[in-house]
């Protein structure tokens, strides 16, 4: 038996998201595991790092799968791709250590939030930002950043229903980009809970227009209640960049 990890590329825009579903076949998962099978040609299950909504984006998902076949990587590269759809793309197959598991083995993960604020909309970036009329005071923003870093319970900044579920995180980092007219939000942690990275998105931009003050992150993490942190920003401008390993064997 054989263990192999995929480094994925994905616009997610037309997928309803990463994990499979009984009512649709149309998701990154399904149909990388549909494609794998048939080159295979065994049943092949993927271990993915982690859940992305539908409409979010990914640079570096990493997902590894069994198999009892031996792959060349090259040569097995070439041939999923040409039979993936254009925006689906396998970067990188590497055989790992039998005990490897993309979720489980991960020590870190970096999201990046898009937010184009220009005057008017960018056609050509519509699917991956979110576009902002506000003039945003970056400078108060990088401000608030700091209080979110470090181990917190992210309840607040999050969707979960689940009152026994452990929300505790570590943020190691928030760092900020200025590219023309694009802010993009960079976060680091060690996990994120569901919409965690959308809403301290939109809690930082809430900052960054005014409509927000520093007092409601303090008091999100205080109470734990959603009720005082920003908005859930679109999935569209949030982007899976990459998942950290100690060591690939």
């Amino acid at each position: 038996m054989k263990n192999y990890m995929l480094t994925i590329q994905y616009d997610g825009t037309a997928y309803n998201g990463w994990q499979k579903q009984k009512n649709t076949k149309n998701t990154i998962q399904g149909i990388l595991e549909n494609k794998l099978s048939i080159l295979l040609s065994e049943q092949i299950e993927l271990n993915g790092s982690g859940r992305t909504d539908r409409g979010v984006h990914a640079i570096g998902q990493t997902a590894n799968f069994k198999t009892k076949s031996k792959i060349d990587p090259s040569l097995f590269l070439e041939r999923l791709n040409h039979i993936l759809p254009l925006d689906i793309l396998v970067t990188k197959i590497e055989e790992v250590d039998l005990t490897f598991h993309s979720r489980f083995s991960a020590v870190k993960k970096k999201y990046s939030y898009h937010i184009y604020y220009g005057e008017k909309p960018n056609v050509f970036r519509r699917r991956y930002v979110y576009h902002c009329e506000a003039n945003l005071d970056i400078e108060q923003m990088k401000k608030a950043s700091k209080l979110l870093i470090g181990v917190n319970d992210y309840r607040g900044f999050s969707s979960v229903k689940d009152v026994d579920k452990d929300c505790v995180r570590q943020l190691y980092d928030i760092t900020f980009v200025e590219d023309k007219e694009e802010l993009i939000l960079c976060f680091f942690g060690n996990g994120f809970l569901y919409n965690m990275v959308r809403i301290l998105a939109g809690t930082l931009l809430g900052i960054g227009k005014g409509a927000l003050s520093i007092d409601d992150i303090e008091r999100t993490l205080l109470t734990k209640k959603r009720d005082f942190a920003g908005e859930t920003l679109p999935s569209k401008g949030l982007v899976l960049e990459k998942v950290y390993y100690d060591s690939r064997k």
